[in-house]
């Protein structure tokens, strides 16, 4: 049994900011690695249309193609849950990013098509017969 770092260090395991045996250094986590986002995850496919509070948004490197996705703080003011929306929409992205000193705001989300026939997401008004 372990009992402090020396014990961990001495048995070659590592401690804070300690290498282990010749491989990267171990790192605490910091704020930026962890999401503090409240809400069960949902697709994006359950929010169109719904009334929606935008309360915050997080983007990270892509792990799946190249640039951001967003992690993006919701409430469906439908049925009153708090959410989580991950997205790699661009248009998204840019479009809460701009208005990143308004948050929280109301909005909805909606299908566009293109010019060139390709669908993506954008902000929409929000519904005020909710």
């Amino acid at each position: 049994m372990m009992n402090n770092d020396s014990d961990i260090q001495r048995q070659g395991i590592g401690g804070w900011g300690e290498k282990v045996n010749d491989e990267k250094e171990i790192t605490d986590l910091t704020d930026d690695d962890v999401f503090n986002f409240d809400g069960d995850r949902v697709g994006i496919e359950d929010c169109l249309g719904e009334n929606l509070i935008f309360k915050g948004m997080s983007t990270r490197p892509s792990d799946f193609h190249n640039g951001n996705y967003a992690v993006i703080e919701i409430r469906n003011e439908g049925n009153g849950d708090n959410n989580i929306l991950m997205t790699s929409s661009a248009v998204l992205m840019e479009q809460i990013e701009k208005r990143r000193d308004k948050l929280p705001f109301r909005a909805t989300i909606k299908e566009q098509k293109s010019v060139k026939g390709f669908n993506y997401y954008t902000l929409g008004l929000p519904n005020h017969s909710q």
